[in-house]
């Protein structure tokens, strides 16, 4: 799985090409935006990336970038800049959208029907504009289906649970790896058919163990990293505690 890409929205067709051995095509870049700006020199955009300066260090600058819709489809955007002072969207329709500063995520803008448009805009601190990257794209639900259908014939079957502990049940079609969206964090153990297997935490982010062939049952439980050496110190100090007391009761220190 290559996931050094800086935008997500390729680092999700990749994974799903790494763990299903296909190039699903989940997302289609639409066509490129008709851009305008306001107190600010925009450059051509290049793979949704475009360059910005501002002209003046007067007053704040902004940027419009409005895409059209070429048939009905779900759209998402990953918007990625620095120094935004805001930054929202408005649709042809009325609706409203707004999103994070200076936060690159992906957004859902919502179904759009042929024709329909929906407008980006980003205001800057004054004096402050710079480059973005803003990539809408649709949803390909048949390949996105498709995918999941796939991906789902080797979920793991959670069977009981808690805020630590987590057991399923999995049958794995042949030798891989199981991932899971469990953040890593030092406390974790994992055992597989009642033996304990080292955990391998993708890009130091995920929980995931090398798993075999066949039916098996998973175990992971949490532990938080020096919990133990914490309780002994605990009752080290409860024993100094009743240890003093005694000494003080009884031998009048």
């Amino acid at each position: 799985w290559n996931y050094s890409s800086s935008n997500p929205l390729d680092v999700q067709e990749n994974w799903i090409a790494s763990v299903t051995g296909k190039s699903y095509k989940v997302y289609e870049r639409v066509a490129d935006p008709t851009i305008s700006g306001s107190n600010v020199t925009v450059g051509t955009m290049a793979n949704g990336r475009v360059p910005v300066s501002s002209q003046t260090s007067v007053g704040s600058s902004t940027v419009n970038l409005t895409y059209t819709s070429q048939k009905d489809q779900t759209l998402y955007a990953y918007i990625d800049t620095n120094n935004a002072q805001s930054m929202s969207a408005t649709t042809s329709t009325g609706r409203s959208i707004g999103f994070e500063n200076n936060r690159g995520a992906i957004s859902s803008l919502g179904d759009f029907k042929a024709g329909e448009t929906v407008t980006i805009t980003i205001t800057y601190e004054e004096n402050r504009a710079c480059d973005f990257t803003c990539d809408v794209r649709s949803l390909n639900t048949a390949n996105w289906n498709a995918a999941y259908s796939e991906l789902s014939q080797q979920l793991l079957n959670v069977t009981k649970y808690s805020d630590t502990y987590i057991k399923g049940d999995v049958t794995m079609q042949k030798d891989g790896v199981l991932m899971t969206s469990i953040p890593y964090t030092k406390g974790w153990t994992v055992k597989i058919d009642g033996k304990k297997v080292d955990v391998n935490p993708i890009n130091n982010a995920l929980i995931a163990v090398d798993i075999t062939a066949g039916a098996h049952t998973v175990e992971f439980s949490y532990m938080p990293d020096g919990f133990i050496f914490g309780v002994l110190l605990t009752l080290l100090g409860i024993a100094l505690l009743v240890l003093l007391y005694f000494v003080q009761k009884n031998f009048d220190v």
